[in-house]
């Protein structure tokens, strides 16, 4: 799998046009890394809440969802 480099805009961009199951797969797709901080639900990524720590945002960002909707991300600076 070739490995595409994503700047910060391009995942927000993605998130915001995208559902949970849809952005990880979007990640997955382009090799981008990621990490999912906190999960309520592990069978289905459009439900509950998601926090998603993606490589290419800036450190200690993160990604929210609930319900599958992108919230914004949740910067611990």
């Amino acid at each position: 799998m070739k490995k595409t480099e994503l700047s910060q805009k391009q995942i927000v961009d993605a998130a915001n046009r995208m559902n949970a199951s849809e952005f990880i797969g979007f990640l997955k797709e382009n090799g981008n890394d990621y990490d999912i901080s906190e999960q309520d639900n592990i069978f289905n990524d459009n439900e509950g809440a998601v926090n998603i720590m993606v490589t290419g945002m800036n450190e200690g960002e993160s990604l929210l969802f609930i319900d599958g909707e992108y919230q914004g991300g949740n910067s611990s600076k």
